[in-house]
């Protein structure tokens, strides 16, 4: 099951950016596309808002790409703590495969 999962779903809680601006921001910390980067639905930029978004595994950073599917979702999730820590999100969770990319 797992080898065709192609998709890491990560939950984050962010303040001050709408959903555009968090694919930015996590495209930017993945060096991947925006459009890339699947969300589930629109939030508000003024409001904490929590959101889930999928990462595809083909388009990651190819140090996350050979590692195995536990050892990138841990890869992920520390990259994800270091970036939102100053940026004003955070995960929520852990990370998941999926097979399909979010679609908003």
């Amino acid at each position: 099951f797992r080898s065709t999962c192609k998709h890491a779903f990560v939950t984050l809680t962010r303040e001050g950016m709408t959903t555009r601006d968090m694919q930015e921001r996590l495209a930017h910390t993945f060096s991947c596309k925006p459009d890339d980067i699947g969300v589930a639905g629109l939030k508000d930029r003024h409001a904490i808002t929590t959101q889930t978004f999928s990462l595809p595994r083909e388009q990651l950073a190819r140090e996350l790409r050979v590692l195995s599917h536990d050892s990138a979702l841990m890869a992920i999730r520390d990259q994800l703590i270091s970036a939102g820590r100053d940026a004003g999100w955070h995960i929520e969770g852990q990370p998941a495969w999926h097979r399909g990319k979010l679609r908003r």
